[in-house]
């Protein structure tokens, strides 16, 4: 059964720049390199301005999932 994970993070203020360039050139390759699907990845700005990093990544199963985040 597949595991869908639904990740989010706060990026800091004036951050934004950084964190999807980081997001784009390494976290993101990276976790495909390891097997994990990116279903999605987006920019949310809230009610308060605050912006936030969203990502939907999927696994084949809770294993596999495992074995990515204790590689």
């Amino acid at each position: 059964m597949n595991v869908i994970e639904l990740r989010e993070y706060q990026i800091k203020s004036g951050k934004t720049a950084q964190w999807l360039n980081l997001m784009e050139k390494e976290i993101l390759p990276y976790q495909r390199s390891k097997g994990v699907e990116v279903i999605n990845s987006y920019l949310y700005c809230d009610d308060n301005g605050d912006k936030w990093f969203v990502w939907l990544r999927q696994f084949k199963d809770e294993q596999s999932r495992q074995e990515v985040l204790y590689a």
